[in-house]
Order: C-alpha cells, then structure tokens, then sequence
C-alpha cells in the first residue's frame, strides 16, 4: 500500500468513527433540514454535480423559494460542507457532500 492508499485509508476510518460518535447529532440535523421544502429541494437537484441554474430551476422553479433565499441557503449549506461547491467554467456546480 504507497502512501496515498494508507492516508486516504485513515481519512476514511477517521471520518467513519466522527460519524458513528454523532449520528444522533447528524440524524437530528438531516430531520430539521428535510422539514424545509426548500432544502428538500436542493438536495434533490443536488444528487449529482448541478449547476446553479438547474438547481435555481427546481428550486425556484418549483416555487419552493425565492431566488435569494435559494442563494442564501446554497452559501450556507456550502459554509457547512453540506453542500460541494466547485468552479465549473463561469458557473458554480453543487453536489450533495452526504453528509445528512
């Protein structure tokens, strides 16, 4: 096993323990977060890398929120590292983290 296997290996129990020490923290943030339409709504459209207009699309579209309460939360869920955030040419793409 080269050095890359073995630290992502530990990165992966380390993760691993964090989330068994706090599933109950983690379940009851999951539960607040999916009682928001909005939010169900997002991470729906984010099950896989979306653009911001496609998750706008679902989101706004779907008149589960406004277009600055959609802005707001995607920045707070990223904040979080619930959400994935990247550059994706002049255009940002989220992805889900699967955290909650």
């Amino acid at each position: 096993m080269d050095a890359n296997e073995n630290t992502s290996r530990t990165l992966t129990q380390i993760s691993a323990v964090l989330q068994i020490a706090h599933r109950d923290e983690i379940d009851a943030l999951h539960d607040a977060l999916l009682k928001d339409e909005a939010n169900k709504a997002i991470f729906k459209a984010t099950a896989s890398w979306a653009k911001t207009a496609e998750i706008e699309k679902a989101v706004v579209g779907g008149k589960t929120a406004s277009r600055a309460t959609l802005y707001r939360r995607l920045d707070d869920l990223a904040d979080r590292a619930l959400l994935e955030r990247r550059k994706a040419g002049n255009t940002t793409e989220y992805r889900n983290s699967g955290l909650v």
